[in-house]
Parts: C-alpha cells; sequence; structure tokens
C-alpha cells in the first residue's frame, strides 16, 4: 500500500473519487491520471455517499463501465462500502476486482510519502494532515556514526563549491595561475581579488611579471580582468525530483 498515489502511474496504482448516489449500480469514478484500463493497475477510490446496491460496476473517465467482483463473485455485501470509505481494486483483464478497504491510512504519523502528484495526501486518506518537506533538498539515511546524519530532520550541504588550496600557510579558493618557477597565484573569492604567494615553506618563489601585467591593480591585491579559469562548480549528481510529504497528524 506504500505505492499509493499518482507516482503509481509507472507502477500502475491510481487514485480516483466518485460521488454517485449510494443506490445507483454504476460508480462514474473520476481519475484524470488513468488514460486506459490496463490489466493489473490498481484503483484506489473514495466513495463520498455509501455503496447500497447488491452489484456494482466502476466507469472511469468514461472509458466504460466495468462489473466490480467481490470473492469470484458479483455480489456486493451490505455494508462493505459505507460514507467517506476508501477502496481498492484491481482490473484483471476484464473487470474489477475488490482488494481490501483502505479506509485507514497505512502510513503511521512522521512517515514520509513520495509523489509525482502535487495533491496533498489527505485527498487520498481524509482525516490526515500532511506537510511538504524537503523542498528542494535530497533525502538521506540516519547513520549515529556519523555526525553530519546522527539524527532525523538534520540539514545540510550546497548545490556548489570552490575550488580550496592552501598557500604559504594560508586558506584561498580558486584556481592555480602559474607554476612555481614562475609565480604562485590564487583568486581569493572572500575578498574578491587576486592574491600571490612569495614564497611556500622554506622555498621563495619568483612573481610571474607577465601575469602582473593583466591585472588592474599590485601582486598582493591586483583584481583579474577576465575569469582567469575561475569557476564555481556544480556538487549535484544525477537526480529524480518528486513530492515529498510527512505525515503530521
Amino acid at each position: 500500500k506504500g505505492d499509493k498515489g499518482d507516482i503509481g502511474n509507472s507502477l500502475g496504482t491510481y487514485y480516483g473519487t466518485t460521488s454517485t448516489a449510494a443506490g445507483t449500480v454504476t460508480k462514474t469514478v473520476a481519475c484524470p491520471e488513468m488514460a486506459a484500463y490496463v490489466k493489473g493497475h490498481r484503483l484506489t477510490v473514495l466513495f463520498t455517499p455509501a455503496h447500497t446496491a447488491t452489484s456494482m460496476s466502476l466507469n472511469v473517465n468514461g472509458l466504460g463501465a466495468l462489473g466490480v467482483y467481490y470473492k469470484n463473485s458479483n455480489t456486493i455485501p451490505t455494508g462493505l462500502i459505507t460514507a467517506n470509505s476508501i477502496h481498492d481494486f484491481t482490473y484483471d483483464g476484464t473487470r474489477f476486482r475488490y482488494v481490501a478497504s483502505g479506509g485507514a491510512c497505512p502510513f503511521p504519523v512522521n512517515s514520509i510519502y513520495l509523489s509525482m502528484s502535487s495533491s496533498n495526501p489527505n485527498a487520498y486518506w481524509p482525516g490526515t494532515t500532511w506537510s511538504q518537506v524537503s523542498q528542494g533538498r535530497m533525502l538521506v539515511g540516519v547513520s549515529s556514526q556519523d555526525i553530519d546524519f546522527n539524527a532525523a530532520n538534520k540539514t545540510g550541504g550546497t548545490k556548489t563549491h570552490h575550488h580550496k588550496y592552501n598557500i604559504a600557510g594560508r586558506e584561498w579558493y580558486g584556481a592555480l595561475v602559474g607554476d612555481i618557477g614562475n609565480g604562485l597565484f590564487a583568486y581569493d573569492y572572500p575578498n574578491s581579488a587576486w592574491k600571490s604567494a612569495t614564497s611556500v615553506g622554506s622555498s621563495t618563489i619568483n612573481r610571474n611579471s607577465a601575469l602582473v601585467a593583466g591585472m588592474t591593480q599590485t601582486l598582493t591585491t591586483a583584481t583579474a580582468t577576465g575569469d582567469v579559469g575561475t569557476s564555481i562548480e556544480s556538487g549535484l549528481p544525477p537526480y529524480l525530483s518528486v513530492y515529498i510529504w510527512q505525515r503530521t497528524v
């Protein structure tokens, strides 16, 4: 049952609603995501009125009315489908077969529900309350051995990063320009300036006059006239975006 919801389009699981009168045999079901009857697909239906007729057919999105079988019989037990209850059906290639009552939400409080639909899950399970969480963020499992992930609901990380270098004992961000023989340069992002190091450890290095000429200020405070190879890199892995809901009540 954890596959309920519109993310189930690829899994063959759909959700619909009907407000057809209780005594009417054929129920008109609204389910925009279901475009055709496909054998094995599962349909969850919210019945607003109860169903009191002794037989039932479902007509989903005008695709045609198909009979419903309950335990290999087309007789629907009295009192099986009450007002505002949810029930599951599976299409067997000929008809719908009653599977189970879905009246109780299978997700306990604090559970996470994933869906391709923006619909609040309380439409599927009336009486429940949900909050859309982790918007623009990926999920990661809790690990008691990792301080960054040792509890639920922690956040962190960035989408981009700068390359980091240590030059002459100071911390810089950016790309290196030149070499040990001709000068070592890095772009200092916090101060938006190019900086040079005149020594690395105990080794003295020279300044590169050609690089200095391409900058608008002195060597130690110069600003690059162009990009000079510096960049902000994306750290995003391949991803699939979905709606993430947390049940709160």
